[in-house]
């Protein structure tokens, strides 16, 4: 059943990618670029985008590693559909999966805490090094 939910999230996202490709969105998306190996990374907020404030690595109680961390609406409309994709690299700087999370919407002002799984191809988790923010989404009501 989980297993069905991340997939779910990922087809989810990469839907939204290519939405965000084709069409032009109200307001601004925040994506700071540049892979992070810190323990948590914050970014400054700015009026008019979605944020990502702050993230870092976890590892959840079946040992499973994570993004946890809080993303704002600095816009002056309610958000819906709203997810966040990370490009998650190995030590040897080579991608080797994604993290994601959505939420089904984040009013004005309202901040969100991700919970954003570590999707790792063909590795276990505890090779996942560093994460590089690709974007944050949402699509205004």
């Amino acid at each position: 059943m989980k297993f069905r939910k991340d997939v779910a999230i990922v087809i989810t996202l990469l839907c939204m990618s290519w939405l965000l490709a084709a069409c032009e969105t109200e307001g601004n998306v925040s994506s700071a670029k540049g892979p992070s190996t810190q323990a948590s990374q914050s970014t400054q907020t700015q009026e008019g985008e979605l944020e990502l404030l702050e993230y870092s690595w976890e590892i959840d109680e079946i040992g499973m590693k994570y993004l946890s961390g809080v993303v704002a609406n600095n816009t002056k409309y309610t958000q819906t559909k709203v997810g966040i994709l990370f490009s998650i690299y190995g030590a040897d700087g080579l991608k080797i999966g994604e993290a994601a999370d959505v939420t089904d919407s984040l009013r004005p002002g309202e901040k969100w805490e991700i919970r954003a799984i570590c999707e790792c191809f063909y590795v276990v988790d505890e090779s996942a090094e560093t994460a590089e923010l690709d974007f944050v989404i949402g699509f205004p009501e």
